[in-house]
């Protein structure tokens, strides 16, 4: 058993979000692919006599604007305290959270945490429990905790919790661009009770990474908000016209937003892309990532 452990969360974009219904519980039931890319948030857990209890080290002022609670609200601290109740843990844990991934941006930031911190916890404490155990208890904290245990590439069907492993997608640069704006996942998703909308063309995506044919992908990438968010957030379109037009061979909004991600064939152009937007948008969010 260990007494500290350190663990990486990263990120996710959607290469495809469709709905396809709702059920009758109000959830919207959904057809999706997830990736996982190299953009991280960092923790270290370790052992404490009792109690759940967490700090959190914001990466940049514009994260701080989104003021993430650090009292039970946090997904991490509900994370803990269900493997404390699940597992009969005779301990508590504190949780130091480095904020890296931008949150209400469709990256799934607070998800990771949560997925992270289920699976240090279950590392450090040496329990006999697989990652499909694991996915399976996650539920209850939400519809993006288990692919966040998958991770890769993967199908997500249901309200996302059901999960198929994919050809997993090559590795290439990704450019994320986060723009000062913030869109509630669950208001966007009220929003779209009310439109009619086209589907994206989930089956072709899964096509084109079964034969990896990756260039292509960038045709069929789709998101069933981006249309309603870009009503009120123009800027979303502005930057998918920018990813384009410095040599992204596909570009998205990703979940519900607010950040947007442009595919690149090669890691030089994804860089100067993303110099570009830093000294044109000093105040927009902008990494460069890979899909892992």
């Amino acid at each position: 058993m260990k007494d500290e452990i350190f663990i990486k969360a990263p990120a996710k974009i959607n290469l495809g979000l469709d709905i396809v219904g709702r059920r009758d519980d109000g959830y919207h039931e959904l057809k999706m692919i997830m990736q996982t890319v190299s953009l991280y948030d960092e923790l270290n857990i370790s052992v404490r006599e009792e109690g759940v209890s967490m700090e959190i080290e914001y990466f940049s002022s514009q994260t701080i604007k989104s003021n993430i609670p650090t009292d039970d609200r946090n997904l991490c601290i509900k994370a803990a305290k269900l493997m404390i109740e699940k597992f009969n843990l005779n301990c508590g844990f504190f949780i130091k959270l480095k904020k890296v991934i931008p949150s209400e941006a469709g990256l799934a930031g607070g998800s990771t945490d949560a997925a992270a911190v289920m699976i240090a916890i279950r590392d450090m404490m040496e329990l006999d429990v697989n990652d499909d155990k694991l996915m399976e208890l996650s539920v209850s904290l939400g519809a993006d905790v288990p692919y966040c245990i998958m991770q890769h590439t993967a199908l997500a069907e249901g309200i996302g919790e059901k999960l198929t492993r994919l050809s997993d997608m090559p590795r290439v640069p990704v450019v994320l661009v986060k723009p000062d704006v913030a869109v509630s996942t669950q208001e966007a998703y009220r929003a779209m009770d009310s439109r009619t909308y086209s589907h994206p063309k989930i089956d072709e995506i899964i096509r084109l990474l079964n034969e990896k044919e990756i260039k292509y992908i960038g045709t069929f990438l789709g998101n069933v908000f981006e249309d309603m968010v870009i009503e009120t957030l123009p800027e979303i379109n502005e930057i998918k016209q920018e990813l384009r037009e410095h040599g992204a061979f596909g570009e998205l909004m990703s979940g519900s937003g607010s950040c947007c991600y442009g595919l690149f064939l090669d890691m030089d152009t994804a860089n100067k892309c993303a110099k570009s937007f830093k000294e044109k948008y000093p105040n927009y969010q902008v990494f460069v990532a890979e899909t892992i």
